[in-house]
């Protein structure tokens, strides 16, 4: 899984639900204005579960392939 996809996907989610990402906007400037502290912890779990997620899903791509070229090995067989 390539990382430029993932971010694509993101933005077209974010392009094609406006009202979603307007609505997000609002609520972490208003976190951000009332307390930054929360702010910067929120943003740093979802930097680190993102982070997971796409090592997680680069695994399990990498898992994939092997197993179907190791299928592929054997029918050769």
């Amino acid at each position: 899984m390539n990382f430029y996809s993932f971010i694509n996907d993101i933005y077209s989610f974010l392009h094609s639900h406006v009202i979603i990402a307007v609505i997000i906007a609002i609520i972490l400037l208003f976190v951000l204005y009332r307390s930054p502290k929360i702010f910067f912890l929120i943003l740093m779990i979802v930097i680190l579960l993102t982070g997971i997620f796409y090592i997680i899903t680069d695994v399990a791509y990498v898992g994939k392939h092997q197993k179907g070229k190791m299928i592929k090995e054997h029918d050769l067989e």
